[in-house]
This record gives structure tokens, C-alpha cells and sequence, in this order.
């Protein structure tokens, strides 16, 4: 069964920041990498418990995962058939949910 694949308003503002940071170098790879995290991303609609399960203490939540691509962690959660796309970071900065 494929699962959807949902991106939260915060997973969005996320992406968008990586290619601004990204293109102010190179905007061509900052094109090509943005595509890079979200096909890694939509990859979890074959496989959506590949990532690990959450350890963070205030945000446990049913199903609540993580999957790592190169240096960036991408945080979701599965509900019923879909995956929603939570956030997704650089792994050296800590998760900043506002």
C-alpha cells in the first residue's frame, strides 16, 4: 500500500530557507538539493517506518519519526495513510518548532 505524502506549512518555510541559504552560493544546487530532500522525503509513501522513531522528550507522538538524508534530518509523522512532513533540518541545529 503507498502512503500519501502531506508537507506541513513549517516543512515548506523549512525547504524554502534551505534553497535561500543554499542559492545565495549556487542556485543551481540549490535546486538540485531541495529536489534531493523532497525525493528522499517521498521516497517514505513505499516505506514510511524506514526512519527511526522519535526521541524527543516534549514531542512524543504516535508514530512520530525521523529520517536522516546527507546532513539534514527530516521529521514526520504517520496517521492512517498519510505521512506528513513535519520539518526539516539541518542535523547540527536543534529542532525549532514555533
Amino acid at each position: 500500500m503507498k502512503f500519501k505524502i502531506r508537507y506541513t506549512d513549517s516543512a515548506e518555510e523549512d525547504l524554502d530557507g534551505i534553497f535561500e541559504y543554499i542559492a545565495q552560493d549556487n542556485f543551481e544546487k540549490a535546486i538540485e538539493f531541495t529536489e534531493e530532500l523532497r525525493n528522499s522525503a517521498n521516497k517514505l509513501a513505499d516505506f514510511p517506518f524506514m526512519g527511526r522513531e522519535r526521541e524527543d522528550e516534549e514531542l512524543l507522538l504516535i508514530n512520530s519519526r525521523k529520517k536522516v538524508y546527507k546532513n539534514y534530518i527530516i521529521y514526520y509523522s504517520v496517521i492512517g495513510n498519510t505521512v506528513y512532513i513535519e520539518h526539516i533540518q539541518h542535523g547540527s541545529k536543534p529542532l525549532n518548532i514555533s
